[in-house]
């Protein structure tokens, strides 16, 4: 059969979708795209990339995500959501593996005919090869935040390194040749501590020893949240 490649298709559909100032959507590697919220929350965005699984890595829940023809295209349990805040007191560390076997286990997937939208909210070019039964799509994972700078960049990176078994400054490097991105002091200290932990923080299967290099963040994450009056519990997810 033939294969269906979002990347190539949506680059040929984007100037009817996406103003030509500004990329909001950016393909990293295969089945692997990196946004902004503002083509997260956008189903006809989802739809022309056929992203199938959605990671959210912010602080704030979209009310658009529920709409049917979002939840047509990424049912809710394709879709993670990580309360995070850009700021240097925020651990993302503590949730880089489930998010990365998230991805993993969405990427497996066989590939599958599209998704089909209801008629008044079809896109015409892609509504095309959902009628073609020789057409079959991959799965497609989009990891975004507030920017598709730091925080969703950040959990990017994480994911590849371990993919990859590679470091961060090469991966770091090759994401920003595909992307303009820029994680905080704070995330590429994590993303340092996770290359140094070989990818797993935690020295027991229970998950509450902390390696040496995590254990030293820890502490020093400990000091900058007594400094601001913070006990790292402050709630970041609003609805």
């Amino acid at each position: 059969m033939e294969m269906f490649k979002p990347a190539l298709a949506a680059e040929a559909l984007r100037p009817l979708f996406e103003p030509k100032t500004r990329v909001h959507v950016s393909h990293i590697d295969d089945g692997l795209y990196l946004s902004d919220w503002i083509a997260a929350r956008d189903y006809r965005t989802i739809h022309l990339h056929n992203i199938t699984a959605v990671v959210s890595v912010t602080n704030v829940r979209d009310h658009r995500w529920r709409w049917p023809q979002y939840e047509t295209l990424v049912p809710p349990e394709h879709h993670l959501f990580i309360p995070a805040l850009d700021n240097l007191t925020q651990d993302l560390l503590v949730h880089l593996e489930e998010i990365c076997d998230f991805i993993d286990w969405h990427l497996a997937k066989p590939p599958g005919r599209a998704r089909i939208l209801p008629p008044a909210n079809r896109i015409g070019s892609v509504d095309q090869l959902e009628r073609d039964p020789n057409v079959e799509v991959l799965p497609q994972v989009l990891v975004h935040c507030q920017m598709g700078v730091s925080r969703s960049a950040t959990v990017m990176i994480a994911y590849l390194m371990r993919k990859r078994s590679d470091s961060m400054e090469r991966v770091l490097q090759d994401v920003k040749r595909k992307r303009n991105i820029n994680p905080n002091m704070n995330f590429l200290e994590q993303l340092k501590v996770w290359e140094e932990t070989n990818y797993q923080i935690w020295a027991d299967k229970d998950s509450k020893i902390p390696k040496e290099a995590y254990r030293v963040f820890l502490q020093g994450r400990a000091k900058r949240l007594d400094a601001n009056g913070l006990t790292g519990d402050e709630p970041v997810c609003l609805f």
